[in-house]
């Protein structure tokens, strides 16, 4: 199939257009993209060391001393980029959420081997305001 000259110039300039569109399509994705993930990074690990802040750790409980980041306007109301506070236990039982969760529980396999941070809870109690909760397995 032999196209006159005028078809191949529209055809290398469609093709032409196509890659540039293409091109430019893919270096606004990877930059929105690329920062959009580096912004939710940051923000999560700056929450995390907000919340680990306040906790001490004693023996096999967790010490809640001072949590204004529960209280935070942020956890009980969803926006554009929410931040959620879930705590549960080794067993994977529910033991706090935020209320900006309402009734969706956020997932958790206690068999998960990858750590999903650098800071490793072993807590079988958790304690809030400074006085301890009874065990796990006792909580209601």
């Amino acid at each position: 199939m032999t196209l006159n000259f005028r078809n191949r110039i529209a055809l290398f300039t469609a093709l032409a257009a196509a890659f540039t569109i293409g091109l430019v399509f893919l270096v606004v994705y990877s930059v929105v993209y690329s920062s959009a993930y580096k912004h939710l990074d940051e923000d999560i690990r700056l929450e995390k060391e907000e919340v680990l802040n306040n906790l001490r750790w004693m023996g096999d409980s967790i010490i809640i001393e001072s949590m204004p980041e529960w209280d935070e306007k942020e956890h009980q109301q969803t926006e554009i980029n929410p931040v959620f506070l879930q705590v549960v236990g080794k067993n994977g039982k529910l033991l706090f959420q935020s209320s900006n969760l309402r009734k969706d529980i956020l997932l958790f396999n206690p068999d998960m081997t990858k750590d999903a941070f650098s800071t490793a809870i072993s807590a079988t109690s958790v304690s809030g305001k400074g006085s301890f909760l009874s065990p796990m397995s006792k909580i209601p």
